[in-house]
This record gives C-alpha cells, structure tokens and sequence, in this order.
C-alpha cells in the first residue's frame, strides 16, 4: 500500500469507495438467495435444514493475489530490471506449468509461482512502455501544445498539455504531459484538444512531502507527467496544425460531458446540488465545494461520489429492465426468442457508454468489468457475479496498469467488494432453518415487512463489512476515518439508492431530449436530503475525522488478516486473528516523527518542549497539513500549531529551530527530558555567508544551496542531498544531556527507479 494524500491525488479518500457495490449489491446478492432454484433454494430444507453447500474454490483469486504479489516486488526493487530474462523465464517455465496444471503436487505452488512472474513481468513491462522525459529542475518557460484535459474548480483550473515546443529544451528533452494551474478565469472557453500557448513556472514532479506519504513523482510517471507548475496570466490559442486523432475523440468525449454538466448546473444551480448531481452522472467533480466533500468524508458518504459499482449497476440494470419491458409487451416476440439476453446486450453498450461519459476512474474501471461479467454471464446462461469475476476484473486492471496496485481507489474499491462477495457467499452457503416454508406461506404484509427488514439488514451488514474494509486503507493514506459512518449511510443511502440515482439516471436518459427538469428536481431534492444528513453525522464525529498516521507494515497485516477473515472456512477463520492482533499492535505503538524536513524550501515541522509538533510556515500549506494530519491534528487547529518565537527566531539570513524528543508516557516533559537536556539546533540557511557559522554551531544544517566541505553537525540537508533523499523524517531521543537522531527515514527510498531519476534536459 502506498501513500494517500497530495496533488493530483483522490480529493477525497474515497475515489472507489465502497459505493462499488454498497447497498445495490447486497439487494443482487439477497435477492439471488429469494430466487426459486438458485443456491439457497437447492440448499434449502423445508423443516430440518441441510449441510451448507461446500466453500467456492478462489483458485483464480489466489492467482490474482500472486499476480498482485509479483508487481508489488517489481515496485519494491532498489533498482530497474530488465524485462527481458523476466520474459524469458517465464516462457521457460510455461510448459512445466501446464504440465504440473493437471497432476502433480507442486501444481499450486507453481502456477502461483508463474502468475507472480507474470505479475513482475507486467510491471517491468509497463516502466518500460511509458518511460518519458522529465524535467530536471525548476525553470519559467514558454510553452506550445495540445490540452490533453481540464480539470475546473472555483480558484482556476488544472490544465494537462502535450507540449509540441517547450522553450530551453531540445526536441528529445520535451516531457510528454505539463500539469499547469491556470488561476482564475485564463482558462475559460477552452475544452481538450485546443491548441494554445503560455508561459508558465515549472518544477519537476514532487515526491512525497513525509515519508511513507503520497508520491506524486511515481503516479506523475505513469501518466507521462513530466513536469508542474503555473501559469502566468491567460491560456492563449494558437494554430499548431491538427491535432492528433485520439485528441479529437477525447475533445469529442469532453465536449459531451462539459455540454451534460451545463444543462444540469442550468437546471439546478450552481450550488452544491447541482455540482453533486454533474458528479454522480458525468464524473465532473471540481465544483463540489470543499465544505460539503468535508461533511460527505465525515460523515462515510464520500463513496457516493465516486461513479462505481452503485451508480454502474442502476445505470444499465435500469436499461436492462426497460428493455426487458418493452420486449415483454410483444408476446410473438417473448415466446420466440429469449429476450432477457437482447437486453442483457443493450445494457452492456449502455454501460460501455457510461463508462467513456463519467471518465473512467479505476472504480469505474472495475464497476464496468464485473457488470460486463453479469451481462456475460447473462448471454451465456451463467452465473456473473462471483469472486471469479471481480479476481478477472483485478486482472484486467493490472495488466493494463500495474501502478494501480497502489492507488487508493483500486485498493479500496477491490477490498470493499471482496469482502462483500465473501461475506454474502457465506450467508447463501448457510443451512436453511426449519419453517422456512412456513415463512414462505405468510400474508403480503408480514412478507413486505420482512423484505424491508432483509434490505435494511443488508445495507447494515454492507455498510459495516465495507466500512472496515475500507477504512483500514483510508486511515493509511489520508489518515482519516469515519467513526459514524454507519450511521450516516443508513440514514443517507436509501435516499440515494431509490430517489437520487434512479431520478438521475432517468435524468441522464432525458437530457438529450430536454424534458429532464422533472427528474433533475427530484435528484436536487434528495442530494439535499443526502448533504443533511452528512452534516447531521459530521457533527458527531470527534477530531473531523483525523486518526493520525497509520504505519504501512499495520496496514497490510490489518488487512491480510481480513481477508483470511472472509475468505477462510470454519475453524480456518481463527487463523487471522494473528495479523490481525499484530497490526493493532503495530498501530497502536507507532511513534509519528519527531522531525520533518521537505524536499525542498526551508520550512519544517519540530516538537517544541512540551512534545507538540510545530511547523515554521505562517500559514499551513500542503506540506505542514500532511505532517500535522499524520500527528491526528484536525485542520481546524492548523493555525495554532505555527512555532513560537522560542522554539523559532529568523533573521535575513535563515533561521534556528530548537526540536526537541518527546517525553515518555504519562511523564512531565521536562522532567522526563531532563534539565539539563539541551534541544537538537537546527539552522535554516538562506544566505550562503551564513554557511560557514551554522556549520559549526548547529546540529543539523538545512538550505537549498550546496553546503561547504567538511560541513559538521549531525545532519546536513543541501541541495545535493535532497536531489536524492527527497523529504526527511527523524526520531529524537534525549539521553546524556543532549537531544540526537535515532531514525531517519527517506522520502526517496529507491533513487534509482525511473520514477525518481529526472532525465537530463538541455540547459
């Protein structure tokens, strides 16, 4: 699992939250359990019950796992392998599989061996394909090129580019993608495939701002961004020629989605309601205000934006049941052919439409895949919703894009439905009770009530199942949970599954037809509802959510243990209480940092005497917000944590932090550290006169320029250092009278990857 939180990442840590199959899921599932000669009903037993039917074989499952297994060491090398003897020994092994695929007692051991080669191999693959310049250092430019994509929001827009000239770089030096900000309205009128012109501020990607954070600079590889930044003043178009086939079909795309969006903002406004209901329908979420994304997060709700499993399934589910009747009225046509596959078709290009018109994000990826599956499986008389068919969906991703091993969306996206799967197998599995006829048997009301209770059981089950599953990965990488999240899903969710997203997809289906003022109303009225109610539940979770940082080796334990949880059988089961009670352990004696420096400029975030860390910024940005989250730090205590003019004093030339260790436990600060304890001096250098004094007087020397030879201290970080560890973080310890390092840990773990080795560029 790797980190969570930064520029271009997840606004919210739910991008494929658990809205992959939320409470529409469980309903399929439950429903399949009613269905006259489905698995319960040929498990059943109308007075004595019977043994459960044997567990599912997840032997496609545990090949997805090696497969995953493989590019997860790929990724965790300390240098680039080529994929050539990879290939190679693969192919050599192939026949030795098939062979031992048949009899044999290494049979498994071998074929799971081969899929976590094959899982390396994709990933060396997929370095290799999308290897591309990238900016070596910070330079202001003038720019010419194509808009790849626009991403809008209330303070300007993010501007994607495949740039056809870049001032002070050669032809074989250009980046394939620039990510500039265009502030307020330079980028207005504009839509992808424009050709423009503009001069901007560039940087290389940014690596992690703590260690073990969000990595910009690895997900920036994997979409070709070379370089970021901002623009100065407008975007201005110019003639570059035509553009590129695949530009004009993503600008035919965007210009679709754009023209959708503004019919519903039109029609509801532009307030958070209407900005929700362009979210949930085209995938355009820049213009949810960050108030309401804060109380959807809070409250657990921050999965409905996310288009997925929910939306994916009342999408083409509805086409599904249109066109089933409509074909039921024509009794010719009914008896004849078998209608249910004709509109199990017509759903799926419906899907696959959806899928191009809400942008594609790696829940919808996933969401479209396992519904294709049903659908499939529909055209072929089979069964599609299966642990079969979400390890072939997981598959799919992969081998597309191994990078997506480590994206919070996919990981929250895959667990959250494995364990759904899991769990409601189980459920189907289960002997039926004596009196199951009698229950069968009972009058229209008591059965309505009991479907009631039986739809409200499986919202509280999905709810609880796929909270756990998610918020182990959300605390990891946005260091946020939702205490009360099943409170605010069963108090939001029915609004959303039977009034918000039928009306929109209703709505979605009128839109090009103009009369969708009627469904648009309804969706508005019960986003209104759903935003209430995410309030009412924000205002009862503690601290807004923030838990603090959750270590990576607790993480994957937490979550290992789950799914040995949900996967294993009978007694089987006990065996995951072994990870699972050695990642609490792990979680709960995790020690946050006592020190963090960036990648790059002079500020710092420090422990002052009483044990608070404190950052140097006037005001909190990007970077001190991540160190103070990881600290369980709520956003609205950010200003008070800015460092006193003890613990700080700068002056033209830099300035000196005293940081100090943490006392133990239960204890008194300072008479735990001693009195006689003298605090870790670190100097921030501006002015290189001021080099030679700090060197010599300061335990840790931080610039941006490159320090002298022979530099003392326990610590220097200059320009050369950084270029290479990227951001630090150090553990103090007080003993003998003097604070010093214990533990460092680097941003920058493998400087020898693609994704942390900036290809030279001309000067």
């Amino acid at each position: 699992m790797p980190s969570g939180h930064g520029p271009g990442a997840p606004t919210t840590p739910a991008r494929g939250f658990y809205s992959a199959s939320a409470a529409r899921l469980a309903q399929a599932l439950l429903d399949r359990l009613r269905a006259p000669g489905g698995r319960a009903a040929q498990t059943g037993s109308s007075r004595s019950g019977t043994r459960p039917a044997p567990p599912p074989d997840h032997g496609l499952l545990w090949c997805a796992f090696a497969f995953a297994g493989g590019i997860w060491a790929y990724f965790a090398l300390s240098d680039e392998p080529s994929p050539w003897p990879v290939a190679l020994l693969a192919l050599a092994l192939a026949p030795a599989v098939a062979a031992a695929h048949s009899h044999g007692r290494l049979r498994r051991p071998l074929l799971l061996a081969w899929w976590a080669l094959l899982g390396f191999l994709a990933g060396t693959l997929r370095t290799a394909l999308v290897a591309a310049p990238v900016l070596g250092s910070e330079r202001t430019v003038e720019i010419s090129g194509f808009i790849e994509a626009i991403d809008r929001d209330g303070g300007g827009a993010q501007v994607v580019l495949a740039p056809v000239l870049l001032s002070g770089l050669a032809e074989d030096a250009l980046p394939r993608r620039v990510r500039v900000l265009v502030r307020g309205d330079g980028a207005d009128g504009l839509a992808a495939g424009d050709a423009v012109a503009l001069r901007a501020r560039l940087f290389p990607p940014s690596g992690p701002v703590r260690p073990g954070g969000y990595d910009f600079a690895f997900r920036a590889f994997y979409q070709g961004i070379g370089a970021t930044g901002f623009a100065f003043g407008a975007v201005q178009p110019v003639d570059l020629g035509p553009r590129p086939a695949a530009l004009e079909i993503r600008r035919q795309v965007a210009l679709v989605r754009d023209g959708l969006g503004e019919r519903i903002r039109r029609q509801l406004g532009d307030g958070d309601a209407g900005a929700i209901a362009v979210a949930l329908l085209v995938g355009l979420r820049g213009g949810i205000s960050a108030e309401a994304q804060d109380s959807l997060r809070q409250a657990g709700l921050a999965h409905v934006l996310a288009i997925s499993g929910l939306h994916m399934a009342l999408f083409s589910g509805g086409v599904y049941a249109a066109v089933l009747a409509v074909l039921a009225v024509f009794e010719r046509v009914t008896l004849r052919f078998a209608i249910h596959r004709w509109a199990a078709a017509l759903a799926l290009i419906a899907a696959s439409a959806y899928l191009v018109l809400s942008g594609a994000s790696v829940a919808t990826q996933r969401s479209y895949l396992m519904i294709a599956l049903v659908f499939a499986g529909i055209l072929a008389g089979r069964r599609g919703l299966t642990m079969r068919s979400l390890a072939l969906a997981g598959l799919a991703i992969l081998a597309w894009s191994p990078e997506s091993l480590f994206a919070p969306g996919f990981q929250m996206s895959f667990a959250a439905v494995l364990c759904l799967i899991a769990v409601y197998g189980a459920w189907a599995r289960r002997p039926r009770a004596a009196g199951f006829e009698r229950r069968r048997a009972a009058g229209a009301a008591e059965r309505m009530l009991r479907r009631a209770g039986l739809w409200l059981t499986g919202l509280v089950v999905t709810s609880l199942v796929a909270g756990v599953a998610t918020g182990i990965v959300g605390v990891y990488h946005f260091e946020r949970a939702s205490p009360y999240g099943l409170i605010g899903n069963l108090l939001a969710m029915p609004v959303v599954s039977f009034v918000v997203m039928p009306a929109g997809v209703l709505a979605l289906a009128l839109l090009p037809f103009g009369v969708a003022a009627g469904p648009l109303w309804i969706m508005g009225r019960g986003i209104e509802a759903m935003l209430a109610a995410a309030r009412w539940t924000q205002a009862l979770t503690p601290n807004e959510g923030v838990v603090g940082s959750l270590p990576a080796s607790a993480a994957c334990l937490l979550i290992g243990g789950l799914f040995a949880m949900v996967l294993a059988a009978g007694r089987m089961r006990l065996a995951a209480l072994a990870p699972l009670g050695l990642g609490l352990a792990l979680a709960l004696a995790h020690r946050p940092a006592d020190v963090h420096i960036p990648d790059r400029g002079v500020g710092l975030a420090a422990r002052d005497g009483s044990g608070t860390l404190r950052v140097s910024a006037r005001r909190p940005g990007f970077a001190s917000e991540g160190w103070l989250r990881a600290e369980a730090v709520a956003p609205s205590a950010f200003p008070s944590r800015r460092m006193t003019e003890e613990q700080q004093r700068c002056d033209a030339a830099g300035c000196v932090v005293l940081a100090h260790a943490p006392s133990a436990p239960g204890s008194d600060a300072e008479s735990a550290r001693g009195p006689r304890t003298a605090p870790l001096t670190i100097a921030l250098v501006r002015d290189r006169r001021a080099l030679p004094t700090d060197c010599v007087r300061a335990d840790v020397v931080i610039t941006q320029l490159q320090a002298p030879e022979g530099c003392g201290g326990q610590l220097v970080v200059d320009a050369v250092t950084r270029a290479t560890t990227g951001a630090l973080a150090l553990w103090l310890v007080a003993e003998e009278g003097r604070t010093r390092i214990v533990r460092l840990e680097r941003g920058n773990s493998q400087p020898r990857r693609p994704w942390r080795r900036p290809m030279p560029d001309s000067p």
